[in-house]
């Protein structure tokens, strides 16, 4: 039972966080300019 709930739209699509997002969500933390503009990623 998933109960995050899906958002479709024309232009976009928002979904629950899968393991297999885990490595995109990985390279976008390590990058400067997204970690800047986040509060609670940890950037090295």
């Amino acid at each position: 039972m998933n109960l995050q709930p899906s958002l479709a739209t024309e232009r976009l699509a928002l979904r629950p966080f899968r393991m297999d997002d885990a490595p995109s969500v990985a390279a976008m933390a390590g990058d400067e300019a997204v970690a800047a503009m986040t509060l609670l990623i940890p950037h090295p």
